[in-house]
């Protein structure tokens, strides 16, 4: 049952390639508005958490839960006073995230943790670049995995 860290990068980028096939993969999920408008268009990333020792332990491996901030950022198609538009954007978001959610969400979704849960979101945000502005959505997921 113990497991790494790298591993469960790796399923996570896996699992989200799947349930998001049509979005490019962000190089810094860290500064979304530092990556180039293309890879901006309808992207996801993947920034590493927080990590905290559940103080539980079996067979000598250690438990720990690991926050994993996923960003799912498209770019709006609408002048500044067009709210309808932008709220087809914001919609499209939301159900991005479902997606997301439904993916790693079912039973055992990362091979050798003990769970992942869905903490929350922050909502829908802008992002501005030097050429265009987008929408973004950052969704936390705890993962508790036991580690050698």
């Amino acid at each position: 049952m113990s497991t790494t860290p790298t591993l469960i990068c790796d399923a996570l980028i896996t699992r989200l390639a799947a349930a998001l096939p049509s979005h490019t993969r962000l190089p810094n999920a860290y500064k979304p508005e530092e990556n180039s408008s293309l890879y901006l268009k309808q992207a996801y990333g993947v920034a590493i958490g927080s990590g905290i020792d559940t103080r539980r332990s079996l067979s000598c491996q250690m438990s720990t839960s690991r926050s994993f901030v996923i960003k799912i950022a498209r770019k709006y198609y609408a002048r500044e006073n067009d709210g309808a538009s932008k709220f087809v954007t914001e919609k499209a978001l939301l159900e991005d995230l479902k997606l997301v959610r439904t993916s790693l969400e079912k039973t055992n979704p990362i091979e050798a943790t003990i769970k992942s849960d869905y903490a929350g979101d922050g909502g829908i945000e802008y992002v501005q670049t030097e050429d265009d502005s987008f929408m973004m959505i950052q969704a936390v997921f705890a993962v508790e995995y036991f580690e050698a």
